[in-house]
């Protein structure tokens, strides 16, 4: 997950296994349960 963008590049990131939920701020404001992408992956 890619946050804080400045001066054209992210300030923040952080890696999160896949299962994890991650709560996405303002203005998108959801939490996001990655359980289900794992059929996704290769």
């Amino acid at each position: 997950m890619f946050d804080q963008p400045e001066n054209g590049s992210y300030q923040h990131e952080e890696r999160l296994p896949f299962g994890a939920t991650v709560h996405l701020p303002a203005p998108v404001d959801i939490t996001l349960d990655t359980e289900p992408l794992k059929e996704l992956a290769d």
